[in-house]
């Protein structure tokens, strides 16, 4: 609907950098909201703006998964609130850029089950989550496209199809610990934590929401 206003793909670089600078009122909101300090919190926001992930995301071309950066902050923060209704319409927002956004939501999911004792919608989120997930990854991806998932052949070191892979992963935890500590991927998580002085691991519970894109990222046979 954007292009009714100007058919120019530039339009699609404007708009993820809107959304992405706009991470940082969200950063600032969670920041303020924990730390009770309004001067610390702005710093925060700032420091995100510099972050040379969020940055380099921005800059190479456009992909959806990049706006997914400021959603789920805005999921985040409206966990913590207890704000209900805006975390299920960012978390839906988060979700419809990247296929496995969906696991990342569904972690979300347990969290309301386990954190915050919301039984029925933590359920909910977490079953519909893992669901719509298997349905892109297994059916719906490879129906559209006529062949398994593209990213698949990132993971052949632990098989041809999701099942094998997963499992394989599940599996063999020597396997998955000598590759994550391999120098380049090593390189890849010192690049990753230490704009933030890796305070990222002061908060492990919300860490832990992090873990489907870490393993996407460490275990594919890319160089990183």
């Amino acid at each position: 609907p954007f292009y009714l206003f100007w058919s120019n793909p530039q339009l699609l670089l404007l708009i993820q950098t809107f959304v992405v600078g706009a991470g940082s009122f969200f950063v600032y909101a969670i920041a303020k909201y924990i730390i009770k300090n309004k001067n610390i919190a702005l710093i925060f926001a700032f420091v995100y703006l510099l972050n040379p992930a969020v940055e380099r995301a921005n800059l190479y071309d456009f992909h959806a998964v990049t706006l997914s950066t400021t959603f789920l902050l805005g999921t985040s923060y409206f966990y913590l609130k207890k704000n209900y209704k805006f975390f299920i319409v960012f978390a839906l927002l988060s979700a419809l850029c990247k296929e496995q956004i969906w696991v990342i939501i569904a972690l979300f999911g347990i969290l309301l089950f386990v954190q915050q004792k919301k039984r029925l919608l933590g359920t909910i989120i977490f079953l519909v989550s893992i669901g719509i997930f298997y349905l892109l990854i297994w059916h719906i991806i490879p129906l559209v496209r006529g062949s398994p998932h593209f990213a698949l052949a990132y993971y052949s070191d632990f098989g041809d199809s999701p099942t094998t892979i997963i499992l394989t992963a599940l599996l063999s935890p020597p396997k998955i610990i000598s590759i994550i500590f391999q120098p380049d991927r090593i390189g890849y998580l010192i690049q990753l934590f230490s704009p933030y002085g890796f305070l990222s691991l002061l908060s492990p519970v919300f860490l832990l929401l992090a873990i489907p894109d870490l393993l996407i990222n460490l275990l594919n046979n890319n160089q990183l």
